[in-house]
């Protein structure tokens, strides 16, 4: 039928599927968060049951895969809070003095995420083989879109943002109460007395929290860069301290740093640092060997596992008294740029690093990835392309027990940080 789109032409080859099936997973495998995320079904099946409870993760992504959601649906993740009371001691009285059992709320959005490319092939036919051509042909395309995605408006724009791109820039979710723009609650800057943003002007995503923090990150100078003993401080932050660390399999704790090259040049100049890691490189080489974890750790320092990309961490800067991670123009809701334009940074001297433990960045996945295509012109397929509804937030949790939700100030998150400091280009000379 001349000038009618199918989004769905495909449906009921189980051939072409299988090949949008592999292209997510070994998209997972190629993009730099890959190593990063664990299920949450140990056995890899999908959770698609209610009475099928997840197992628990630790990894610093954890993803759960969901499939009675749909777009626009919000998969909530309780979590139990630690219990806080003295304990009752020889002859006192235990009877009603019991404490009460609070849970928070971690929730994550879903919402359609789908690119298509044209083909090089022409017209329209019906058989299983043209059809599994037609995407087998555009998959390394495809692929590698995806994966660029992940790198940037995935896990990094959630830590960033609150929520991944699709969540906060889709319709779904516009004008909702507390899915929206929220910047970190934790974050360090280097040279900022005291070391963390505090809440004096307004509590995450208040105005005067966004002010503040734009106008630290146009106080970060030349001199505000990551040293060993910066590390250390870090170390001895009790918000850092309440991230849960990630247990090796030898036991040995470790929380993940990502910095960007340019953030890690600069520390990797510190001669105490060079000293420290230097010393313990031959045991450094074999933890990582040992732990698939940490494929991709440049160093481990003092309790850090220090990881570089330059795709996952992004510059940053004050644009019109707020906050910007990412290229110049990211906030805006018509952004002009394309996928390129987060791989330039040369120009750049202030970096958002990440600080990762245990379950920093949750995934949710209502639909897997499907292929789908545009037909019309008389049969002519004019374009191919993927198509998943999914979903990354921060690690944050709502207090519902003794807050209001939707408040700031109730929110909590002890699985991520992020590290501000200045960034140099190495030099070639």
């Amino acid at each position: 039928m001349p000038n009618t789109v199918y989004t769905r032409a495909f449906t009921g080859n189980k051939e072409v599927y299988t090949v949008t099936q592999r292209m997510f997973w070994q998209s997972l495998k190629e993009n730099f968060w890959g190593p990063m995320i664990g299920e949450t079904s140990s056995d890899g099946r999908v959770v698609d049951k209610l009475d099928d409870s997840p197992s628990p993760i630790s990894n610093p992504i954890v993803m759960h895969r969901q499939l009675t959601n749909t777009q626009g649906d919000i998969v909530r993740v309780p979590t139990l809070r630690l219990l806080k009371n003295m304990p009752t001691i020889s002859n006192e009285q235990l009877k009603d003095n019991e404490e009460s059992m609070f849970v928070n709320h971690a929730e994550v959005p879903v919402d359609t995420l789908r690119h298509a490319v044209k083909p090089m092939d022409g017209k329209m036919m019906a058989q299983t083989t043209k059809a599994l051509r037609l995407i087998e042909n555009a998959r390394p395309a495809l692929q590698d879109h995806f994966v660029r995605t992940m790198n940037v408006l995935g896990p990094s724009y959630a830590l960033y943002y609150g929520y991944s791109r699709n969540v906060l820039r889709g319709d779904w979710f516009s004008g909702h109460s507390y899915i929206k723009t929220i910047s970190h609650p934790n974050i360090f800057i280097v040279g900022l007395s005291g070391g963390k943003l505090g809440y004096g002007s307004g509590n995450p995503s208040a105005a005067g929290y966004e002010t503040l923090l734009a106008t630290e990150i146009g106080n970060v100078g030349v001199s505000d860069t990551l040293t060993g003993a910066t590390l250390r401080g870090l170390n001895a932050q009790p918000s850092i301290q309440r991230i849960r660390p990630l247990i090796m399999n030898n036991g040995q704790p470790l929380r993940f740093m990502v910095l960007h090259p340019y953030q890690l040049n600069t520390l990797i100049a510190d001669a105490d640092f060079r000293t420290q890691t230097s010393r313990i490189l031959s045991s450094s080489e074999r933890l990582i060997e040992q732990n698939p974890i940490l494929f991709g750790a440049q160093f481990i320092f003092e309790g850090w596992a220090i990881f570089q990309s330059d795709v996952a961490v992004a510059p940053c800067r004050s644009a019109s008294s707020a906050p910007e991670f990412g290229p110049s123009g990211i906030n805006l809701s018509t952004y002009t740029g394309d996928l390129s334009t987060f791989e330039t940074y040369s120009t750049d001297t202030v970096f958002a690093g990440f600080i990762l433990g245990s379950n920093a960045v949750l995934m949710a996945v209502a639909s897997g990835m499907v292929p789908i295509s545009r037909e019309d012109d008389y049969g002519h397929i004019k374009g191919v392309g993927y198509d998943i509804i999914q979903g990354f937030s921060r690690g944050d949790s709502w207090n519902r027990d003794d807050g209001t939700l939707g408040a700031s100030g109730s929110l909590i998150n002890d699985g991520s940080a992020l590290i501000i400091s200045y960034g140099a280009a190495p030099s070639l000379s």
